[in-house]
């Protein structure tokens, strides 16, 4: 009877990658449900040894586990948070997820369920931003007409990794009029990245993505198309400067050109607030160089250092490498990395087509994005690394069986 329910259970968790596919752009709380549900399906599941022998047959699995070590240690000194702990929950996910998606079938329809869902947010995006639906269905603001059902940072990352996918199907497309739909498809998600919903971090994950692209399409023929598309982009940017990529980046050279390191009266500005962010944050890791103020402390730590100041409070530097540096020190930020190049040296080894073009593309998406945001820290975003890695990578076990489409 107990096996009959444990194998019951391990069936049903395989599904819950699907399911979370799903919801990841649609609902935090649906998220935070088949979270849920997954874990306590894998533990009932039992069959333990197995699973642990997948794990250590995984390198990218290994990698999370040493972070999530890294961050379990960094509870024993500085400013305890218990709630700290859930910092470490990512990077036990993942080989828990690998786990999971061991099959080829159920990647797939994990991968179909995202885009499924990306492609209704799409659509919705495109409604809310010409007037068809009402802005209350979206994220209210003028500039964020576009925004449907989480915040613009989350979308457009997810957009503009859509489009990219979307370019690889229609690259790797058997017939034609399948590489057309997903040729204009997209195209649509990445006008809505560039110009409907004003998200910076989206934005450049694009242009990296395309860029990437181009090269891996057509090598150094493909970073001459690269350039010569950005030149013309800035060119219709400056003809069209009521666009919401003009207005945004206008803003940022303003707000920057104003910002000075230890000024009296407070930055305001968005980017005035981040700069004084960033500032700070590298004088906290200069002071606590080895093993930072400990997990959970980076609030703590960034009020005392500004507690004499006019300046504002934050516990969100809005960059992830400089959050893991404050909390965790170079111990921290060497295990992130490490983990960044575990993936980028395993990504070579994914069979040749859409898989590598993903796991690739994630990584640029990642590394350049927890640059201007600490995504791992933030929901949706660090669920959505915990959830792409885990299909890309979980696959090792059977590398040399044959490719299947996504």
């Amino acid at each position: 009877m107990i096996r009959a329910v444990g194998r019951k259970a391990e069936e049903l968790a395989k599904w819950t990658p699907v399911l979370l596919g799903f919801s990841l752009p649609l609902s935090t709380a649906l998220d935070s449900l088949f979270l849920a549900l997954m874990v306590g399906l894998w533990l009932l599941g039992n069959n333990f040894r197995v699973k642990v022998a997948m794990i250590k047959k995984n390198p990218v699995a290994i990698a999370s586990l040493v972070m999530c070590g890294i961050y379990l240690l960094g509870l024993l000194y500085g400013h305890v948070d218990k709630g700290a702990i859930s910092d470490a929950r990512p990077f036990l996910l993942i080989p828990l997820m690998i786990t999971l998606s061991q099959e080829e079938r159920i990647r797939r329809y994990a991968w179909w369920g995202f885009l499924s869902s990306m492609l209704l947010t799409l659509a919705l995006s495109y409604l809310i931003f010409f007037h068809f639906l009402p802005d209350n269905l979206g994220k209210t603001g003028p500039i964020r007409a576009g925004t449907v059902l989480i915040g613009s940072i989350a979308q457009n990352l997810f957009m503009a990794f859509t489009a990219f996918f979307l370019a690889a199907k229609a690259r790797f497309a058997a017939k034609r009029i399948h590489g057309m739909v997903f040729g204009a498809l997209s195209l649509l998600a990445a006008i809505n990245v560039l110009f409907m919903v004003p998200s910076k971090t989206g934005q450049l994950v694009l242009v990296l993505l395309i860029g990437y692209y181009l090269f891996d399409w057509m090598r150094w023929k493909g970073m001459i198309a690269a350039g010569l598309m950005i030149v013309l982009s800035a060119g219709l940017l400056y003809w069209m400067p009521a666009n919401a990529v003009h207005i945004r980046l206008n803003d940022l050279i303003q707000e920057y050109g104003q910002w000075q390191p230890d000024r009296a009266a407070p930055n305001r500005s968005a980017t005035g607030m981040r700069m004084e962010f960033y500032y700070n944050s590298i004088k906290i890791i200069h002071e606590n160089p080895i093993f930072g103020v400990g997990t959970g402390g980076f609030r703590d730590a960034y009020r005392k250092k500004i507690e004499s100041s006019q300046m504002v409070a934050t516990d969100n530097p809005h960059n992830q490498y400089l959050l893991t540096g404050v909390e965790l020190g170079l111990v921290g930020l060497l295990g992130l990395v490490g983990l960044f190049i575990v993936q980028w040296r395993m990504a070579s080894r994914l069979p040749q087509g859409q898989e590598r073009m993903l796991a690739y593309g994630l990584l640029l998406a990642m590394t350049s994005g927890c640059l201007f945001n600490s995504f791992l820290a933030d929901h949706a975003e660090g669920l959505f690394y915990v959830w792409t890695t885990a299909l890309l990578f979980a696959g090792f076990s059977s590398l040399n069986t044959r490719e299947k489409g996504l």
